[in-house]
């Protein structure tokens, strides 16, 4: 029995230990399984559906970018039979091309390849601005609530303080009344709050392709990107420059529709006793120019193709530099408006609260200023959380032109 009693009270420390162990690890490690926003990035690239078919659209270019556009050639047998016997013979086809439309063909097919690869990269970089932003869309919404929290705290500790030294005097009464409506009003905000990290989980787990009900992440604190410079040839323009070159050697290879494709044939028949061998060779022209509506149907359309890749070129070109120029400005005055927050504002705040938690507020006055300067710590946040959204949506609007 005694041993038993040891057994059991070993037992008990054993689990205690372990406990605590836990709980230590928990209080002093709460990132320990954290999901960075590196590892949602890397699960995005694996499971992005749009970057797949971008994948297998480069591949399917490059495939057909391989090798020239010449017909095979056709060899035949051939057997000969009359009264004195029968022979047997060949013949051997083959069409050439003009040159120049070999060479134009194989070249516009090599840009077009170029051309999906950039929309490839443009795809991915513009996935990763957008990961990054969803990612940062509920890491916002858990620090919002966290410093909701720290207001509730607040108030709270301001109605036990305003209840102590309203007793006797009516508008005391009407400071906590109005200080208990603010704290319904916050719950109010917490309610939507934690609707509001649903909703982000919610789009966070179907961006990786996963199930909501069984994502639960715990994020670590996204670093902020400070971008200096513009981003320089973006994939999306450059697709659009491969895209006019493609339909530049297209036209090329339309204009010589009017020159003529080379015919060769080789015949060898065996002889027999009436007929002797025979051995033909024949060299032949086409004659496009014979027809020239064709030719010259086909050259006009591709002219206009060209045409019309260049105006898009253009515009897309004046369209995303007017975009990063405006970006950028916006950029950095959201980046000074934060510093300001951030190293300024907040550091005042809590310098008020330090002092202003060692007096003690009496009347009216002295408790609405002791209420404000406890209010305004959290309120900075909000607002520097506030900024930090508007500076996070105008760098992904940066960063899916930027290289990656």
């Amino acid at each position: 029995m005694i041993a038993e009693k040891v057994r059991q009270n070993a037992n008990k420390k054993r689990k205690m230990q372990i406990l605590k162990l836990t709980i230590l690890l928990i209080i002093f490690c709460p990132h320990a399984n954290a999901m960075s926003f590196e590892d949602f990035w890397q699960k995005a690239r694996e499971t992005n559906l749009d970057l797949k078919i971008r994948e297998t659209e480069s591949d399917i270019a490059k495939a057909n970018a391989i090798g020239i556009n010449i017909e095979p050639p056709m060899v035949g047998y051939m057997n000969r039979s009359d009264n004195s016997g029968s022979a047997d013979g060949i013949e051997i086809k083959q069409t050439i091309p003009f040159p120049t439309k070999i060479t134009n063909d194989y070249l516009a097919r090599k840009y077009e390849a170029k051309s999906r690869d950039e929309i490839r990269l443009a795809t991915e970089a513009e996935i990763f601005a957008k990961a990054r932003l969803v990612y940062f869309n509920l890491w916002k919404a858990l620090k919002l609530k966290e410093i909701l929290n720290e207001k509730k705290l607040v108030i709270k500790k301001h109605i036990k303080l305003a209840r102590a030294v309203s007793r006797s005097d009516s508008f005391l009464k009407v400071h906590l009344i109005r200080t208990e409506s603010d704290l319904e009003l916050l719950e109010n905000d917490l309610i939507a709050t934690d609707q509001d990290i649903k909703e982000k989980t919610a789009a966070m787990a179907e961006f990786i392709n996963s199930d909501s009900s069984e994502f639960n992440p715990v994020l670590k604190e996204i670093p902020i990107i400070t971008i200096t410079e513009k981003p320089q040839n973006p994939h999306q323009l450059e697709a659009k420059k491969l895209t006019v070159e493609s339909r530049k050697k297209r036209e090329n290879e339309a204009d010589s529709e009017w020159l003529p494709d080379i015919f060769l044939r080789y015949r060898n028949m065996g002889k027999t006793q009436m007929m002797p061998a025979t051995e033909e060779t024949m060299i032949g022209i086409s004659l496009p120019f014979v027809f020239p509506w064709e030719p010259k149907a086909i050259s006009k359309k591709s002219a206009a193709t060209k045409e019309l890749a260049q105006i898009e070129y253009q515009k897309e070109k004046i369209k995303i530099e007017t975009e990063i120029k405006t970006m950028m400005t916006r950029l950095k005055s959201l980046k000074e408006r934060l510093d300001n927050v951030n190293q300024k504002l907040i550091p005042l705040a809590r310098k008020r609260v330090s002092l202003i938690q060692n007096l003690a507020p009496r009347d009216l006055s002295t408790l609405q200023e002791y209420l404000e300067t406890m209010k305004n710590l959290p309120e900075l946040k909000l607002e520097a959380l506030k900024v930090r959204t508007e500076y996070e949506q105008t760098t992904a609007e940066i960063l899916k032109y930027q290289k990656l």
